[in-house]
């Protein structure tokens, strides 16, 4: 076996081969999604790879490096609910594979002088130990994410949400997928993100250039779609929706005004969650949620949604303090894109 650091975009064929062998791959696990970050401002993009005797990628670590004022730090990989960490075919010695691609990725951050790297654990695998023996985390940060695994996931739905079905059915909602092309619907998606967001009294995460590139990335390979759903011709819902092993309900927003007159939020998402099962995905990821307190957490609820654990893996390879005395939003403006070290750490 050999162990060899890739460049971005010089490893695409090894990279799409691997990812055709790949345990569990989502879409954020694609090459169109590293291509996604690869060509993000101020990032870096790396892979630490385990070839096989025949040259042949069974597992590998994607990362990005970034630096600002406040020193270099990495992670595997930036931007919310980018799932990734160490990803490996099906048929290899996972314990063999965790080992040496954890230690040769802690080896080469520490020689590019990286102070500080983070993992953001896939969902759907049982791996934490292997993180906790090979990677031996500095701070580790549970993050529950609740998903339905049922193609007859309409049996446990409430009663609640049985009532908004049939209410956005008696007002005779349309659903719409759009084509990556259509700059206009994505426009539309921004301004309902930045009207709902701006209701919640909340920032908008991303400029709109992000999601025209993530849906010119990943539409043409069948791992993204943009979709809206609209109330006598008005779109009053937007969201893209990811397909791999599970559909990610990536983003979804409902105007304020629809929530409740409509119930287009329910009506959207059992549209996606029965189109995701119809393209043959194992599971619906409904990702995580602030708290369990929160109403968003309990509207996933209703739907019948099982819950597991990812972890935020957090390795210091230098003194912290600098990153401490800055406090965490000087951290968080310095890496917009990273999840750097836990809220709980700074005094």
């Amino acid at each position: 076996m050999d162990i060899r650091i890739l460049n971005f975009p010089d490893c695409e064929d090894d990279y799409r081969s691997f990812v055709g062998q790949q345990y569990r791959h989502l879409a954020q696990h694609s090459w169109a999604w590293q291509s996604l970050l690869a060509n993000w401002e101020n990032l870096t993009w790396k892979a630490v790879a385990l070839f096989s005797s025949t040259k042949e990628i069974i597992g590998l670590i994607p990362f990005c490096i970034t630096e600002s004022d406040l020193g270099v730090i990495a992670m595997s990989s930036p931007l919310s609910a980018s799932y990734a960490g160490v990803l490996h075919v099906e048929d290899c010695n996972r314990e063999v594979v965790y080992k040496t691609l954890l230690e040769a990725f802690i080896d080469y951050t520490i020689s590019q002088g990286v102070e500080i790297l983070t993992i953001m654990q896939s969902p759907f695998r049982e791996d934490i130990e292997l993180y906790q023996k090979y990677f031996k985390p500095d701070f580790s940060f549970p993050k529950f994410y609740q998903y339905i695994d049922t193609p007859d996931f309409e049996k446990n739905i409430n009663r609640n949400g049985l009532r908004n079905l049939k209410k956005a059915r008696d007002h005779q909602l349309e659903i719409k997928y759009f084509d990556t092309n259509d700059v206009a619907a994505v426009a539309d998606f921004y301004d309902i993100l930045t009207e709902r967001l701006h209701d919640k009294h909340s920032d908008v995460p991303y400029p709109k250039e992000f999601y025209s590139e993530l849906m010119k990335n990943l539409w043409p390979e069948g791992y993204a779609e943009l979709s809206g759903l609209y109330h006598n011709g008005e779109l009053v819902t937007a969201g893209i929706s990811l397909f791999g092993w599970c559909t990610d309900i990536y983003l979804r927003l409902t105007r304020t005004s629809a929530l409740s007159p409509l119930g287009a939020g329910w009506f959207f998402d059992y549209e996606t969650i029965k189109r995701g099962f119809e393209k043959k995905t194992h599971a619906v990821n409904f990702q995580s949620s602030p708290s369990k307190d929160s109403s968003v957490y309990l509207y996933k609820k209703q739907w019948g949604c099982v819950e597991k654990d990812t972890h935020y893996l957090v390795k210091v390879n230098k003194n912290i303090d600098k990153f401490l005395k800055a406090g965490k939003d000087e951290v968080a403006k310095a890496f917009p894109y990273f999840f750097v070290l836990p809220f709980d750490v700074y005094h």
